[in-house]
């Protein structure tokens, strides 16, 4: 089974969810967080797979802590500064049906 968990960088706001991921969300309902703690929950057979949202500011801190709490996860780091710069990019993945930007096996 694969689980699909998009995760927002704490310094975001609620829009980098509301406006940007907004039709992410709605074309793959991955499963939103704001805290990594739930993950460790999910049994290790399982495909874990974190696209996380952060600013240049924050990214390397989210690397850092998915290598060292959850290093058995797939990790799929999103970096921008700009809200309308991941909302852009969020849409052309659900335009060309590439949830992690690369063609995916079912």
């Amino acid at each position: 089974m694969r689980y699909h968990f998009l995760y927002f960088a704490p310094n975001l706001s609620a829009a980098w969810f509301t406006q940007a991921a907004r039709r992410y969300w709605q074309a793959y309902r991955p499963m939103v967080l704001y805290d990594l703690t739930f993950v460790a929950y999910v049994p290790l057979n399982n495909q874990i797979i974190i696209t996380s949202i952060a600013r240049s500011d924050s990214a390397a801190l989210i690397r850092d802590q998915l290598a060292q709490e959850l290093p058995h996860v797939i990790h799929d780091p999103l970096v921008y500064d700009f809200l309308d710069d991941v909302q852009l990019t969020l849409d052309a993945r659900v335009e060309t049906n590439q949830p992690f930007g690369v063609p995916v096996d079912s």
